[in-house]
């Protein structure tokens, strides 16, 4: 039989890629989103779902906030959504909650924003409302998040300004003197390792970001290779530097699915080369 997945908040990016590797493996899917999904959900506000459910994955998040409506929406999706979501999982097998390794971000990180509140909120509340309900749950806080499709750009517009670029001919700029760190894990790696959560049925909150730091420098420099087209590689002095962006690497939940993220950068900018030649 069937294992039954529904995806919430489906019209993301990642949660596009997850589904199609879950549909290779013959996992059932059923979408649910505002508009274009099979169910019409707004996580915003309560919600039934589907007794058949076996398993639900939550994608559903606004990232960045520009106005006090924005602000009561990121408040709306990335803690309210979690809550309703939990509420309607009482009947199903396993919740996955995807949310960010910016929720383990501290105050005086200059990256800390409601984004990463919410997210830390929103975590707090699914484990404590799972834990009294007996829901079996799964938190993935992965690290950025990139892949083919252009709906990433919104949210890492650092990473795809450079191999914009540099896929043009473009020189690139990189503000400061500090050749900031980032991590980055490829959407497939991703939904490589949801899949193995699902069908090894692992519970509990885990990190998941690729097992090595990249420099800025060093994204220019591959994708000016890959891409073989010009374009300089310069350090704008003048400009405020920008800071790290990193986080410390745990593989535990690697080591129970049997599974590291496999895509690096090299690899991840050839594919988003490839994908650009069929749009």
């Amino acid at each position: 039989m069937k294992i039954k997945v529904l995806i919430i908040g489906a019209n993301s990016a990642l949660a596009k890629d997850v589904k199609e590797q879950l549909e290779k493996d013959s996992f059932e899917i059923i979408t649910a989103s505002r508009h274009d999904s099979d169910l019409n959900i707004d996580v915003d506000k309560p919600f039934h779902i589907p007794e058949y459910i076996d398993v639900a994955i939550n994608f559903a998040a606004l990232f960045a906030s520009k106005s006090d409506n924005d602000y009561r929406k990121i408040i709306d999706t990335n803690i309210k959504g979690v809550i309703n979501t939990c509420i309607a999982c009482k009947h199903v097998k396993h919740l996955i909650q995807i949310s960010s390794l910016f929720a383990l971000l501290k105050t005086n990180n200059p990256y800390f924003s409601d984004y990463a509140i919410t997210k830390k909120c929103a975590d707090e509340l699914a484990k404590y409302y799972c834990k009294l309900n007996n829901i079996n749950l799964t938190i993935l806080k992965p690290s950025q998040i990139y892949g083919n499709r252009p709906e990433f750009k919104k949210n890492q517009p650092l990473f795809y300004t450079i191999l914009e670029k540099l896929n043009n001919g473009k020189d690139v700029d990189i503000y400061g003197t500090n050749n900031a760190k980032r991590n980055y894990i490829n959407s497939l790696d991703l939904a490589e390792i949801i899949k193995r959560v699902i069908k090894q049925s692992v519970y509990g909150e885990f990190t998941c970001s690729y097992p090595e730091n990249i420099k800025i420098l060093d994204i220019a420099q591959t994708a000016k290779n890959v891409f073989n087209k010009g374009g300089s590689i310069n350090f704008v002095k003048e400009k405020p530097d920008i800071t790290d962006n990193i986080f410390d690497y745990d593989d535990s939940l690697y080591k129970i699915i049997n599974y590291v993220p496999q895509i690096d950068l090299k690899k991840g900018i050839e594919m988003w080369k490839e994908y650009q030649k069929v749009q």
